[in-house]
């Protein structure tokens, strides 16, 4: 039986060396082929990192970047608002859709989706809070990212009171 392992183990080894050799585009299961990043700009294409809170519906427009151009289109599925954000769907924001499907097309390195982004306006004062935006794809590694909620009530108010005193 232990020989048995050893010689599945080498013929695992020298199939991924043959298809290596000869460029049959197979890629051994559980090999990622490339990494695509998730980040955003605004429907005018600059970057963006941050909706304001007062700001109403605002697009924005999820882009994924991969590191080399695909063969074929990929499909990457980002949810909106995954585990780990700071800010509560419904009670700091609201979306337009919960997830969205980012297309890169075969022989690109990028594809974009737009979803509405309505921060909720209060008047809490509140450290910024994020929208996680995670995806996942066949084949690939996708590396999330955060949209920030800028809080619109940070304010800071001086008093100065005069005590009659002088020196």
């Amino acid at each position: 039986m232990r020989q048995g392992g050893k010689v599945r183990g080498a013929l695992a080894g020298l199939v991924a060396v043959c298809v290596a050799v000869l460029g049959l585009g197979v890629v051994p299961a559980g090999a990622q082929t490339s990494t695509i990043a998730l980040s955003f700009t605004n429907t005018s294409g600059s970057a963006l990192t941050s909706v304001g809170e007062d700001g109403g519906a605002q697009t924005v427009r999820v882009v994924a970047t991969a590191t080399s151009a695909p063969s074929s289109n990929v499909s990457v599925t980002v949810a909106v608002g995954a585990s780990g954000s700071t800010a509560t769907a419904t009670t700091d924001y609201s979306v337009s859709a919960s997830s969205v499907t980012v297309t890169i097309a075969s022989g690109s390195t990028t594809g974009n989706a737009d979803v509405t982004v309505t921060p909720a306006s209060d008047t809490v004062t509140e450290n910024h809070e994020t929208i996680k935006f995670t995806g996942s794809a066949s084949g690939y590694s996708v590396t999330e990212a955060d949209l920030a909620i800028t809080d619109a009530d940070r304010t800071l108010t001086l008093t100065i009171v005069n005590t009659g005193n002088t020196t």
